[in-house]
């Protein structure tokens, strides 16, 4: 019922769901999909019952020592990630930049769309502020379940759960190229109770069940074999808040599975959230554009 709802809410926007999925690149990863989960420090993976992404840890390779960018707030460390540079590069250097006030980076989605016209590429949010970081004509399919007609939906459960339910639905109908999720729910806890609280933990074990339903839409769809996906997170925190350059607001969880990649590796090289964006880039066999700065992560690959 919960599924069917969220296709008829997706047919409300056909110009936004129309073209079809891009060529697959010779490495044979056919669709990318990420899930980013706001405020989620390192220490709470393996502190919370996170089965789903120990799952991808064991599948695939991950770190629980990836690195925020400085400030480790919310803008600067998503654009980053999405644009492969620093906030020195790409100028994001705090929540309150609106595109237009500084020059900023390509994003993945811009590179994916220069290079397959015709792919599906998504972007579903829960937080409002990471729709400022990308032309939304670069996307297919955009979502922020706090505006419009997405909060008939998510007043009845949660913004997360709106955000992953819109996620999952339109990935199992749509089989996008590249798909970018974020949930807030672990920051809002954060902010709320506390980062590394017990009331914190539930929140991270929550957001687990949430990375559960994405993987599960991927099987359902028949894509669990050719996706690559991804776990990540912008930055941790410390009492209740973040920004600063202690360990626990800049340590951050990152880990991926798929075609290609190397099972069960810890990753020993130091990673860095702005490098997300190149290593889709070459997980899709694409070309960087000059403005990134930051290079994959070598150490996922068999």
């Amino acid at each position: 019922m919960k599924t069917r709802f969220l296709i008829c809410l997706l047919g409300l926007f056909p110009a936004l769901l129309a073209g079809a999925a891009g060529a697959a690149p010779a490495s044979g990863v056919e669709h990318v999909v990420v899930v980013g989960i706001d405020g989620m420090t390192a220490s709470s993976v393996t502190r919370a019952n996170t089965p789903n992404m120990h799952d991808v840890m064991t599948r695939g390779a991950w770190t629980l020592h990836g690195r925020s960018v400085d400030p480790s707030v919310s803008s600067p460390n998503w654009a980053s990630m999405i644009m492969g540079a620093k906030p020195e590069t790409h100028g994001i250097t705090s929540n309150d930049w609106k595109p237009g006030d500084t020059p900023a980076c390509p994003t993945i989605f811009g590179v994916c769309r220069a290079a397959r016209p015709d792919a599906r590429i998504a972007a579903i949010y829960e937080w409002g502020g990471f729709g400022n970081l990308f032309k939304k004509t670069d996307v297919t399919f955009h979502a922020n379940p706090k505006a419009g007609l997405w909060q008939l939906y998510a007043r009845h459960k949660s913004h997360a759960y709106a955000t992953t339910q819109t996620a999952a639905a339109y990935i199992s109908v749509k089989k996008p190229l590249l798909a970018f999720v974020h949930l807030d729910l672990v920051d809002h806890a954060g902010h709320q109770n506390g980062y590394d609280t017990e009331a914190y933990d539930k929140a991270v074990t929550v957001a687990d069940t949430y990375v559960g339903q994405v993987m599960q839409a991927l099987r359902d769809a028949g894509m669990g074999d050719n996706t690559v996906f991804f776990v990540v997170s912008d930055h941790g925190g410390i009492g209740t808040g973040h920004g600063g350059k202690t360990i626990e607001e800049t340590t951050v969880p990152w880990m991926v599975m798929g075609p290609g990649i190397a099972q069960g590796r810890e990753i020993t090289e130091s990673v860095g959230v702005a490098q997300l964006a190149p290593t889709i880039a070459q997980l899709l066999d694409l070309t960087a554009p000059e403005e990134w700065t930051e290079k994959p992560v070598a150490q996922i690959l068999k």
